[in-house]
């Protein structure tokens, strides 16, 4: 916050700058070694890769554009266009990092206290969008009215007697309909209508009344209405939903890599390394893709040591068979790791039907689960 563009002298990134880029580069390696593998807030994630990679962009447009296309400027001018490009830079990081604070609701989902609200809110952002939508066809269509209103009729004296029609664009009068939500617009406070008939005035004050009515009155209201039945309708079940959510979200951290960005390029390069000597540097076969699956998984469980549980596809790989053996003798498992196998299938079906009254309780000796 304290760094001043305009005291940049030069476009070359400072050392901290350097550090960012490391670090998106390693959550970007992240991201792409664990494709499909994203859930409730996961696209922020995804957002927020992108958005730095416009600013990074940005960045390089600045040093590169000066160089090959604009020779004819001199070197203040030039520096005018660069603190120009970085100022835009930096308002696109903002962006990213007003997302990665968003992103704090995903991890806030494990806790019991914050879980079901973050269901909650997740799902009245979904209303909120619903109700933009709705919300901007009326400010469109009263947009394009109240500007038709502002439009000259008579010749102005001067050209500032003309600039007292601030409303004649469409963006003026967008600007000036949303702010009108929150109040801080009323039909006195708007520019004069002289250069209009009189009765353009009574226009303007009629269309702009029923605006108000629409939006503020039925629409807000609607809104809210709409969030009170939302958060009335699913705090019954957002406590199965967050427990549901968690396990997801502990899952995913158990797949991904235990070794933290920009760690993980180095330890990426490693493993593409190692299964290129293994293949002769053919990675596209079939072996290379699966011992390059088996090396991510070792890294993924890595934190859990000897004594933590073991991924299943790394139990599944041929070389870990004595592993399996020993892990499945332990727990009083087989080898046979087939849904069909490892469920009672017919204990189930006896239960539904008991469940269902379709047969009789004396009928069936099943021990119901408490």
């Amino acid at each position: 916050m304290t760094h001043k563009i305009y005291e940049v002298k030069s476009i070359i990134p400072n050392p901290v700058e350097w550090l960012l880029l490391l670090w998106l580069s390693g959550n970007l390696v992240s991201e792409l070694s664990n494709v499909g593998g994203g859930s409730g807030l996961g696209i922020v994630k995804v957002l927020i890769l992108v958005l730095s990679a416009i600013a990074i962009a940005v960045h390089v447009l600045a040093f590169l554009l000066p160089i090959l296309f604009m020779h004819h400027l001199n070197d203040d001018e030039k520096m005018h266009f660069v603190r120009t490009m970085l100022y835009l830079k930096n308002q696109l990081f903002a962006l990213a990092l007003l997302f990665s604070f968003v992103e704090f609701l995903d991890f806030l989902t494990v806790h019991h206290l914050f879980g079901p609200w973050a269901i909650i809110i997740r799902d009245l952002m979904y209303d909120l969008l619903r109700f933009l939508v709705i919300l901007l066809l009326f400010i469109a269509g009263f947009t394009l009215h109240i500007t038709s209103i502002f439009q000259p009729a008579y010749q102005p004296a001067d050209a500032d007697d003309a600039q007292w029609m601030r409303l004649s664009s469409p963006e003026q009068t967008l600007e000036m309909l949303f702010f009108s939500l929150f109040g801080l617009v009323e039909p006195d406070t708007m520019p004069p209508l002289h250069l209009v008939p009189d009765f353009g005035k009574i226009i303007l004050k009629m269309i702009f009344g029923i605006y108000l009515l629409v939006t503020l009155i039925v629409l807000i209201n609607l809104l809210i209405a709409m969030m009170s039945d939302t958060y009335q309708r699913i705090q019954a079940q957002s406590d199965k939903e967050w427990k549901f959510g968690r396990a997801i979200l502990i899952r995913q951290m158990n797949k991904r890599s235990a070794t933290p960005a920009p760690i993980n390029m180095l330890t990426k390069l490693i493993v593409v390394l190692k299964v290129a000597y293994r293949n002769n540097l053919k990675l596209c076969t079939q072996k290379a893709q699966q011992d390059l699956r088996h090396e991510e998984n070792i890294d993924a469980f890595s934190m859990s040591g000897d004594a933590g549980r073991l991924s299943p596809a790394i139990l599944a790989s041929d070389n870990s068979a004595e592993v399996r053996r020993g892990q499945n003798e332990e727990l009083g498992k087989s080898d046979d790791w087939n849904i069909e196998t490892i469920i009672d299938w017919k204990r189930i079906v006896d239960m539904y039907y008991q469940i269902n009254g379709k047969v009789d309780a004396e009928d069936i000796h099943v021990e119901m689960p408490s």
